[in-house]
């Protein structure tokens, strides 16, 4: 098992592989290591449970969420 504060992650990326192993590899990295390899990744989006139930998002996260304009 990983030691992480990460419980689970969702990812947007170019392609489904990329998007899984991402969430995968942030889930293993942590919250901290896997927010500054985001940074070098702009064409992927993170959030991000920590193990305290806080979500974090990556700054790339609402770039790709679509948002009701209602």
């Amino acid at each position: 098992p990983a030691q992480s504060d990460v419980v689970r992650a969702s990812v947007i990326a170019p392609t489904l592989v990329q998007a899984d192993v991402t969430a995968r590899m942030l889930v293993i990295m942590g919250v901290e290591a896997g927010i500054t390899w985001l940074a070098d990744h702009p064409e992927c989006g993170a959030t991000m449970q920590t193990t305290d139930d806080k979500v974090v998002m990556s700054p790339q996260w609402h770039e790709y969420v679509w948002s009701d304009p209602v």
